[in-house]
């Protein structure tokens, strides 16, 4: 190695994709789950509203190329299976706590309405409490290696995958109307 050279010893890839299809039909969907199960359940929301899971073919086949491009990219030879989906409703004021998602390699979301405002999904470095401890009282720049958080903010039709196991939140928004999202997980 030359002295000076910069080589990463590790990454937490995040895959953002963009869904090109007519998304209206899923939210359709979205709207009827909606109405057949007014109280939706509760995970990591506060406030808002999610479904329970649900089967789509067409979800499938929006999301299923873009994870086997993903799962490939970052060395995975086998196929990736979808394990399960679900809707998210949320309105000004909602968010998610931080969480993980179990018993998935891969999970993801997939932005089907976003009005301006809506809340900025953050992702937390995987080594946050080393950093903390070590550099925190250090200035430094903002760089994949020093900080302690992704932050993207969410577009409609654009898809985000991600190592199940990165914890993440999403913050309340202040915007007029709703944001409307599929969550999902999968494994090889």
């Amino acid at each position: 190695m030359i002295v000076g050279d910069y080589v990463p010893m590790f990454s937490t890839p995040i895959f953002i994709g963009k869904v090109f299809k007519d998304i209206s039909p899923i939210i359709d969907e979205c709207k009827k789950q909606q109405n057949l199960c007014k109280n939706g359940r509760t995970l990591s929301n506060r406030g808002g509203w999610q479904s329970k899971d649900i089967t789509n073919k067409l979800l499938d086949d929006y999301i299923l190329k873009q994870l086997n491009e993903a799962s490939s990219l970052w060395g995975f030879k086998n196929k990736i299976k979808i394990y399960n989906f679900w809707f998210n409703v949320n309105k000004s004021g909602d968010y998610n706590i931080p969480h993980f998602h179990t018993n998935s390699l891969l999970s993801g979301v997939l932005y089907l309405k976003c009005p301006e405002g809506s809340g900025r999904i953050i992702f937390e470095n995987p080594i946050f409490p080393l950093l903390e401890s070590y550099i925190n009282e250090i200035p430094r720049s903002q760089t994949p290696v020093s900080s302690y958080h992704f932050t993207f903010t969410p577009k409609k039709s654009s898809l985000l995958i991600f190592p199940s196991w990165v914890r993440h939140h999403v913050e309340s928004g202040n915007f007029e109307g709703e944001r409307i999202s599929v969550s999902f997980n999968a494994f090889i």
